[in-house]
């Protein structure tokens, strides 16, 4: 079997039995071979960064192990981002060149889907508690281990308008300008403070020409996924320009952990022009000259309230499932034959969408 699509050499022998076995063995769901799937064919690996990858984060002999090996990966993203974004620049390659063809302009603006319980906004809650920030200055538990924010968070934003909203709102934005500062300053004194996840973003105006104001159409415009338990998933839309981001990152399917609804794309698409997000709503890949949105990822940045309310849409909650996983093979399918209208090298370098 190849991996990261070529034939396997060294440590990548080891990984293509991982995939194998994840494609092979019916104990694995559908997220599971997907994301297999994904890593045999995921290109944009070099050979160097793969060698070096498996060094630094262990040799994966088993799912398990691999599963290690990506959450090692993204723990120092979070714990040492200036030398683990430096490795993904010098061994990886994957940083956007800046000022060509089809790298986004400064002036471009980017959006990204924010989830206001997601583990990163947890931790920012967390630390406008700790700073008695406004409101939450009040609060003596906020919750954090609950699959939903507690009603300090929740009644505010069910006004569901933004001047309802703007209260709370201002003080995330706070709050998490003060967390970056706070890890940054920790960093430079030699301590592990975590920062945030990379942020996954997309062009705010394609993306802005096919979607409407309903919180689960945003989520599964930029392929998120969110389950039963989690609804309602209160989402924020926010957009800022390409500048403030500094350096974008085409992400690989190690940057996306064990996600399946990721989806590498073909050799002929360059590093400049990103990746592609699996869009998740039919009524939007059915359409007969549908291309799949561009997506980049970025180190995580301050973000100001102006941000989230220059969009015009409020935070709203999901109603239901987010990227249903009984829809991923349909939607993958969709975004292959997407794929194929925009990359002629499509059909040979992944004969099929799924496993």
């Amino acid at each position: 079997m190849q991996i990261f699509g070529r034939d396997t050499l060294g440590g990548h022998a080891d990984l293509a039995f991982v995939c194998e076995e994840l494609l092979g063995s019916p104990r694995y769901g559908t997220n599971d071979r997907s994301f297999a799937w994904n890593l045999v064919h995921e290109r944009r690996v070099s050979d160097d960064w793969g060698e070096f990858w498996y060094q630094k984060y262990g040799l994966p002999h088993s799912p398990s192990a691999l599963l290690k090996s990506l959450n090692f990966y993204h723990n120092d993203l979070r714990e040492f981002p200036v030398p683990t974004y430096a490795d993904v620049e010098s061994r990886a390659r994957n940083f956007v060149p800046r000022g060509t063809r089809d790298c986004p302009a400064d002036h471009e603006l980017l959006v990204r889907v924010l989830d206001l319980w997601s583990p990163g906004s947890r931790r920012v809650w967390s630390h406008a508690r700790r700073l008695e920030m406004g409101m939450l200055g009040e609060v003596a538990d906020l919750g954090l281990e609950k699959p939903n924010p507690p009603p300090e968070i929740t009644a505010p934003l069910s006004t569901l308008t933004i001047d309802g909203q703007i209260p709370l709102m201002t003080i995330f934005f706070e709050a998490l300008q003060d967390y970056l500062a706070t890890a940054d300053e920790e960093r430079r004194r030699g301590g592990t403070m975590e920062t945030l996840d990379p942020y996954w973003v997309a062009q705010w105006e394609p993306w802005k020409e096919r979607v409407s104001a309903s919180a689960s159409g945003w989520g599964e415009s930029v392929g998120l996924s969110k389950r039963p338990e989690q609804t309602p998933v209160w989402l924020a839309v926010i957009r800022y320009p390409v500048r403030r981001a500094k350096r974008l990152i085409c992400p690989t399917q190690l940057e996306a952990h064990w996600y399946g609804r990721h989806f590498p794309t073909p050799p002929t698409c360059m590093v400049a022009a990103g990746g592609r997000v699996v869009e998740g709503r039919e009524s939007v890949f059915s359409q007969a000259d549908y291309l799949p949105l561009r997506e980049y990822i970025h180190a995580p940045i301050p973000l100001e309230v102006a941000d989230w309310v220059a969009t015009g849409f409020p935070v709203l909650p999901t109603t239901g499932i987010v990227g249903d996983p009984i829809d991923l093979e349909r939607d993958r399918s969709a975004h292959w034959t997407g794929l194929k209208r925009e990359f002629s090298d499509t059909d040979s370098w992944m004969k099929r969408s799924n496993f």
